[in-house]
């Protein structure tokens, strides 16, 4: 008897794992189609939401003593007007990153950018990325995580001189499921000041 007990009692503790894993998986499908709903309603016309003020480049340290731990950090966010008029965020739409980091087998620390888009994007025909009037550079994502899907550049010495004298980084993508691409602007003021502060 005491042994029917005990298969019992793993059976039902069995139970409840798969109903964690079950719910688990549908928390995750549910936060994908929040983010395709979400871009699609906030980047295709619709008059109450619209793209957050580009905020400033801001520093962020691992290890506020050791300066290779730093790196500049620009959050952009869909905001969408309540019923009383007020913008409420609703979700961050793209991060920017710009960090220095070892290159191949020098050791040579060299600044990257990283951007990192939201779930629910068309991963395959990457991202684009384009500063002010200059050409379209071409980007593949490297990985998705649980907060977004992120690609990476070398930032060489041209694409770095066209950052510090420019305006504006434009991002493009395409929202799964979309026939058109979308495009999010990012404000490169403050940015020639924020990049000397990091190495």
């Amino acid at each position: 008897m005491a042994r029917v007990q005990s298969y019992r009692s793993n059976e039902t503790e069995l139970s409840g794992e798969l109903e964690k894993i079950k719910g688990a998986k549908v928390n995750k499908l549910r936060a994908i189609g929040f983010f395709v709903t979400l871009i699609s309603l906030c980047l295709f016309g619709n008059s109450q939401s619209v793209a957050q003020k580009p905020s400033v480049w801001k520093k962020v340290c691992t290890d506020p003593a050791n300066p290779t731990t730093c790196r500049i950090r620009q959050d952009l966010f869909l905001q969408q007007k309540n019923s009383s008029g007020k913008l409420k965020n609703v979700g961050r739409i793209l991060r920017l990153n710009v960090i220095y980091s070892e290159l191949g087998k020098t050791k040579k620390r060299k600044p990257f950018l990283s951007l990192q888009l939201p779930m629910g994007i068309d991963l395959r025909p990457g991202m684009v990325l384009k500063i002010d009037a200059g050409n379209e550079i071409q980007l593949p994502f490297l990985r998705c995580t649980a907060v977004g899907c992120d690609a990476s550049i070398l930032l060489k010495s041209k694409i770095l001189k066209n950052m510090k004298g420019g305006k504006e980084i434009k991002v493009g993508f395409r929202p799964w499921g979309a026939n058109k691409v979308s495009a999010v602007s990012a404000s490169l003021k403050g940015f020639t000041a924020a990049f000397s502060a990091i190495r």
